[in-house]
């Protein structure tokens, strides 16, 4: 997606590349940051699947 992106918008090429980073680390903190709740509430094989189902959807777009 990223070179996509900084195809698609050459002119403003850091603004573009600082949003993707910055969406990145947020959900990538967001997820570990919530994840020992969310195992405590759950449990592993639902918490887990569910991780492995998000990062099959993202991988497959």
């Amino acid at each position: 997606m990223n070179f996509y992106v900084i195809d698609a918008y050459r002119p403003v090429i850091g603004e573009i590349t600082l949003a993707i980073m910055g969406f990145k680390a947020l959900f990538g903190f967001l997820l570990s940051f919530y994840t020992n709740p969310w195992v405590s509430k759950s449990g592993y094989q639902n918490a887990y699947g569910t991780m492995a189902a998000l990062s099959a959807a993202v991988l497959l777009m």
